[in-house]
């Protein structure tokens, strides 16, 4: 948490301000997670999709079906 500094404390807009880019900032961050996590599931269950299906286009894609199976088993957030 930032500082603030004897001026700002007698400065309520610019507190306002401060707090709001932090909220904001952390909005943003927040966003961008969920994005990733979406990313990631939409990812695992395609993947899980072609390995129930054919497991050929696996193999064609380069990927190893074990590799496959390992990774849809992961949670979303995870890497």
């Amino acid at each position: 948490m930032a500082t603030t500094s004897p001026v700002d404390r007698g400065n309520p807009a610019l507190l306002a301000r401060k707090r709001a880019n932090s909220l904001d900032g952390m909005l943003g961050h927040f966003a961008q997670m969920v994005g990733r996590w979406r990313s990631r599931n939409r990812l695992r269950t395609d993947l899980a999709y072609l390995l129930q299906t054919d497991p050929r286009l696996i193999e064609d894609i380069g990927l190893e079906p074990n590799e496959v199976r390992r990774e849809v088993i992961k949670p979303f957030w995870r890497f």
